[in-house]
């Protein structure tokens, strides 16, 4: 609180310098601005789902002026959605720096029970 000094008669008193309402008024404007630029945000940017998907989706092509941006904000905004964009780049260069390693794990490493039985649990989460 800011406050002025005032001698009167020897004595020091303090005031405030902004009244109490003043100062009310401006808390209930920042509030409202706050809550603007909160909504304004969430406009933006993507919620966690579509964020992970545009991180994905970042290395196949580029994104769009908007999508980048808002991407960019929800990442400022989520820990999370960080941590996942370190993870997928993280794979990707592995995946990148060990291509040889890659090719070998197909589907000729499964054996054919476990084939068999990855397919049927395909088939039964499509219908």
């Amino acid at each position: 609180m800011f406050l002025a000094g005032k001698k009167s008669l020897g004595a020091t008193y303090q005031r405030p310098i902004v009244g109490y309402r003043v100062r009310q008024g401006l808390n209930q404007m920042l509030t409202l601005l706050l809550g603007a630029l909160k909504k304004g945000l969430r406009a933006i940017s993507p919620n966690c789902r579509e964020a992970s998907r545009l991180q994905s989706e970042s290395f196949e092509h580029p994104l769009s002026p908007l999508q980048r941006f808002g991407l960019r904000v929800h990442l400022f905004l989520c820990k999370w959605c960080r941590c996942y964009g370190t993870q997928i780049r993280f794979l990707r260069h592995a995946a990148h720096e060990h291509p040889h390693e890659v090719a070998e794990a197909t589907l000729s490493t499964l054996s054919p029970a476990t084939r068999e039985r990855l397919k049927r649990a395909l088939r039964d989460e499509a219908k």
